[in-house]
Formats: structure tokens, sequence, C-alpha cells
């Protein structure tokens, strides 16, 4: 996985501040959502692919020291997530799991197994739901329509009064809107 030059020395910075575990391989585009945790002591076993995005929250385990009082061991292995995979709020990630490429891991899930590329997985311990090839044929069928507003018009401070009636009405009428990036 190659990262540019701008993006090394923003995870660089990360890991002076101690935001992010010595040895994390972290790859181009990867959204890091503020509050996660990732595993201090092994952050040399978390590959993290280009274009993943790891929401508010999550934890990603690379060890298990539940035996370690009785044997005196620490069981240490992996955790890989995929190019494109989505981790939803408050998940976690336990030891030895590689979540495959294009894959979604619902908010608040404890995932115990790999998953598939393209599969959507949910609950505790996480289970698959679907296929993301699915959530995205629903997501196009509905973008069609429901309200669409552009994102970088959403992301002020303060919104135009005209726009902020206009997310009101889409909320009330619709239940929600999508934002798009153009």
């Amino acid at each position: 996985m190659q990262l540019p030059t701008i993006f090394n020395r923003v995870v660089s910075k990360l890991q002076r501040r101690k935001m992010l575990p010595p040895g994390m391989r972290v790859g181009s585009d990867v959204h890091i959502g503020d509050s996660s945790r990732f595993d201090w002591s092994h952050g040399r076993h978390i590959t993290i692919c280009d274009g993943a995005t790891i929401a508010p929250g999550v934890r990603i385990l690379c060890h298990d020291a539940s035996s370690f009082q009785r044997l005196r061991a620490t069981w240490v292995a992996p955790v890989r997530i995929g190019a494109r995979a989505f981790i939803g709020t408050e998940a976690t990630i336990m030891p030895g799991v590689d979540i495959g490429d294009d894959a979604v891991v619902a908010a608040g899930s404890v995932v115990t197994k790999d998953v598939p590329a393209g599969t959507i997985v949910a609950g505790v311990p996480a289970r698959e739901i679907g296929l993301v090839a699915d959530l995205d044929r629903r997501r196009e069928e509905q973008l069609r329509s429901l309200p669409v507003f552009r994102s970088a018009d959403y992301e002020k401070d303060d919104l135009p009064p005209d726009l902020d009636a206009q997310l009101e009405a889409a909320t009330r009428n619709h239940g929600g809107y999508f934002l798009v990036k153009p």
C-alpha cells in the first residue's frame, strides 16, 4: 500500500501526538472518527487499507489477555480492515479478524470472525445480514426519489435560511435526505 507524502506527514503527526499506536499501517483516503481506540501495545498488527472508514468510537483489539493470569500467555493476532470497508460507530473488532474489501460492519457490532468482501454484518456477535450490493441498489433507488443536497453547502457553520428550511422540509416530509459530493 503506497501512501502519499502529505498523508504520511498527517499519520506521523497523529502518531507523535499519541493518537495512533506505533507501527499501525494506514492507507490513503482513510477516515478515522474521533474517540476511536486502537490496541496500543500491538499497533504493528493493525492494517487499515485505502478508502476505509472507521466511524467514531470504534475499537480494534489485537490481543486477548483473558488467560494471562492462569497461563502467563497473551493471544496476539492481526486485524485487517479492507479497502473501502465501513466500520460503524462503537463497533468492536476482535483479534485475528479480517474485514473484507467493501464490507460494512453495523454500529455497535462485535466482530469475532472474518467478514467476507461485500458483506454487511451486525449484532453481538456480528452475523451476516445482507450484501453491500443490495444496499447500494436500494440507496440508488432512494436517490432518485428523495431530496438530495450538496455536502459542501451543508457543511457550513451558518446555513442560509432557505437551505435550512429545505433540510427541515426534507426531514419532515421524507424522514431524511441525501448529502452528495459533486
